[in-house]
């Protein structure tokens, strides 16, 4: 009915947590690309400008880290990408495989 809440709709809590760092995330892609300068790199940057969720941050990850080898070496990409793992540790229920959620991620979604 109109008006009526909608549970199916619902946005859940740990999505809210989700969705509440992406502009965070996005701040550390951006100081990720400090030094890069190219097409590929403004293109790279735009991606990261129109990311809407966490999600479409964490595909964009290998981008950037083949930009930083390219540009400066694989130690340096490892480096900077190791910047960016913080924002994605929330566990393979949100799609990030090979992650776990950390003890201040598991205090703050029991919260919600």
């Amino acid at each position: 009915m109109p008006s009526e809440a909608d549970p199916w709709g619902a946005t859940l809590p740990c999505q809210s947590v989700l969705l509440h760092n992406v502009p965070n995330a996005r701040a550390a892609f951006e100081a990720c690309l400090n030094g890069l300068h190219s097409s590929d790199i403004e293109e790279l940057q735009r991606s990261i400008q129109r990311s809407r969720s966490l999600r479409d941050l964490w595909h964009l990850r290998t981008w950037l880290y083949t930009e930083v080898a390219r540009a400066f070496s694989q130690a340096e990409a490892e480096l900077r990408l190791s910047r960016l793992n913080a924002h994605f540790q929330f566990g393979a229920s949100f799609g990030f495989s090979g992650q776990t959620q950390s003890a201040p991620v598991q205090s703050r979604l029991a919260k919600h």
